[in-house]
């Protein structure tokens, strides 16, 4: 289902839900499943625009199914009849439509900071802070649990667990304003064929202040958590250093940064590095850079960078770009700033590596032309071999 729109009960207040998506389950005594979308009003932690899911169950009886959308496997599970449920936790933090931090957050009473402006004048500044360990900070289209705790089929995102935080806040022109840093272990929730291991670190300012403060976790001796900004122009920083993707059993490794950009879940990434087969007879990969477009159904992923074959006489001179489509569909995405960022992928799952214009010297003999690598089985031996198409 998608386009959907109700109006639905939170707290003591109607919102309008708009933009829903979801899938169901039809019986002989009444449909249950799920949906995500946004609300039209300022409710409790959830600000207007923001998602919310709901949880219904009008059935008879409980309800075990399991289909597939976008490529996903979508259970479908509720123990007891009657259920309509708003998936809106009063322990979580909407931080400037960028981050949702969920675990119990709550604010110290006021105190003042010295905090520098945009001029390097020192301003003493009210604010209030918040320390924690073990939380959870979820960026995407959520929200990322339901009202039960489990996850959320209908998100996509990432979310770090276990994260420490320091938060600092403040009000300015009426409205609250967040300084926050983060870390925690990240996971890739809701997208087909691609994982990702890591520790992910989160920057989030939009106070207008240069900040640099330590807070603390209530009854904790842990070491207190470094809040510090050096500029004041606004940041909004997620991003992985040295992480390991998987793309549909592909080890992809670099350092990458999340962008929610145009209402699209974009992911940047730089040093990127691809072992394609085995060290001795495959091909590496190295210096790369290039983007993924994430979403229910899967990754969309195209990395450029210099191309090295592990075979003797064999070398490859020329840029060649890792394509990778997850999902069953075509992929057509356009960047408004960057041309370099836009997509246009044929249906997939696949992953492949290709040049265009490359040269090719092979035993003392160059070849040009366009070359696509991809790694396949030997029908034999059950190794893994690189197969080299040629084309122009």
């Amino acid at each position: 289902a998608n386009n959907v729109e109700v109006e639905v009960l939170i707290g003591s207040e109607n919102a309008e839900f708009t933009d829903g998506q979801g899938a169901f389950v039809l019986k002989d005594s009444g449909v249950a499943g799920y949906l995500s979308g946004l609300v039209d009003i300022s409710v409790g932690p959830v600000d207007a625009g923001g998602r919310v899911g709901l949880s219904i169950n009008g059935t008879a009886g409980a309800v075990s199914e399991s289909i597939t959308l976008n490529g996903n496997d979508f259970n479908i599970e509720f123990q007891t009849k009657d259920v309509f449920e708003v998936s809106v936790s009063d322990l979580s933090l909407n931080i400037g439509d960028f981050v949702w931090i969920s675990g119990d957050v709550s604010f110290s009473s006021q105190y003042s900071i010295d905090a520098l402006d945009a001029n390097d004048q020192s301003q003493s500044v009210s604010v209030s802070s918040f320390a924690g360990n073990g939380l959870e900070i979820f960026w995407g289209q959520g929200p990322a649990r339901l009202e039960d705790g489990t996850i959320n089929p209908l998100a996509t995102g990432a979310l770090l667990s276990d994260a420490n935080v320091g938060l600092i806040k403040l009000s300015k022109d009426g409205e609250d304003k967040y300084a926050l840093n983060a870390t925690g272990t990240i996971s890739i929730v809701g997208v087909n064929g691609l994982t990702v291991q890591g520790t992910a670190s989160v920057q989030f300012n939009n106070t207008g202040y240069k900040i640099n403060e330590e807070v603390s976790v209530t009854g904790s001796n842990k070491d207190p958590i470094t809040v510090k900004f050096e500029d004041t122009v606004e940041i909004k920083d997620l991003k992985v250093t040295g992480a390991d993707l998987d793309v549909l059993g592909q080890s992809i490794s670099g350092d990458f940064s999340f962008s929610d950009n145009q209402d699209s879940l974009m992911v940047y990434g730089s040093n990127i590095t691809m072992q394609l087969g085995s060290d001795g007879a495959g091909a590496v990969l190295n210096e790369g850079e290039g983007v993924i477009l994430l979403s229910s159904g899967g990754a969309a992923i195209d990395f450029s960078g210099q191309l090295k074959v592990n075979a003797p006489g064999v070398d490859f001179v020329g840029d060649f770009n890792v394509i990778s489509n997850t999902t069953q569909g075509p992929i057509n995405y356009k960047d408004q700033n960057d041309e370099d960022k836009s997509l246009n992928l044929e249906a997939g799952p696949y992953l492949r590596v290709d040049g265009k214009e490359v040269t090719l010297e092979v035993m003392g003999q160059t070849i040009r032309g366009n070359f696509s690598l991809e790694l396949t089985e030997d029908s034999v031996t059950g190794s893994s071999v690189i197969v080299v198409l040629a084309s122009n």
